[in-house]
C-alpha cells in the first residue's frame, strides 16, 4: 500500500496504530514514522530487544517464557495482547 494511502485510511477511518516490537528493534516503527505526517494516526512503539523486558515493561509471564522462548507464537501472542493494553 502506497503510504499516503496508508495515512489516509488510517486518518479517513479515525483509527490509530501502535506496535510492540522485538527482533525488528523497531524497524516497523521507522518504517511507519518515514511517512509524512505519520504523526496524525501512529501513537508510538514498545521495542522489548531483551527478554527481562518483556517481562518487566510488557507483563509477560516469565513461565511462558520459560517454556516455549520469547520466538513463539505465544510469547508474540501474549505480546500483542500486553501491547494493545500499554
Amino acid at each position: 500500500m502506497e503510504q499516503n494511502n496508508l495515512k489516509k485510511l488510517f486518518n479517513d477511518k479515525g483509527l490509530t496504530l501502535g506496535s510492540v516490537e522485538s527482533f525488528t528493534g523497531g524497524l516497523f516503527a521507522s518504517e511507519i514514522t518515514s511517512i509524512s505526517g505519520a504523526s496524525s494516526f501512529f501513537k508510538g512503539a514498545l521495542v522489548t530487544y531483551a527478554t527481562e523486558e518483556k517481562i518487566r515493561l510488557l507483563g509477560i509471564d516469565e513461565e511462558l517464557v520459560n517454556k516455549y522462548g520469547v520466538v513463539s507464537r505465544e510469547c508474540a501472542e501474549q505480546m500483542a495482547i500486553q501491547g494493545s493494553k500499554k
